[in-house]
């Protein structure tokens, strides 16, 4: 399967989230803190949980709704951007023929989930 890499706005200080959760600056810049050695380690994925992060204490994550590696995470002004790349799995796959086939655009996928493995 060929990669599809993408960076979208993840979540936003100050605004409310899908599920009307609102984040001040300083509780987001923990979360970036927290996530970056993952991300620089090839070990935070996004899933498809409604707006959730999912933290796997476990060595095994399931992979069943993953379908992205998260490879960058940054601040531009209030908001946190990640960058993802389509991972070989069931949902992955999903992600890439939807794109493939014109039904989505990478802008238009929003991941509400970081999985991480560890």
């Amino acid at each position: 399967m060929n990669q599809l890499s993408w960076t979208i706005q993840w979540k936003t200080a100050n605004v409310a989230d899908l599920v009307g959760r609102v984040y001040p600056k300083d509780v987001l810049e923990q979360m970036v803190d927290k996530y970056l050695p993952l991300v620089k380690s090839r070990s935070a994925y996004v899933g498809f949980r409604q707006d959730e992060i999912i933290e796997h204490r476990e060595p095994i994550i399931r992979l069943n709704n993953v379908c992205g590696l998260v490879t960058d995470i940054f601040w531009r002004e209030d908001d946190i951007m990640i960058t993802i790349e389509t991972v070989d799995t069931p949902m992955g796959k999903v992600v890439r023929e939807l794109y493939d086939n014109k039904n989505i655009s990478p802008k238009e996928y929003q991941p509400p989930s970081i999985v991480t493995g560890k």
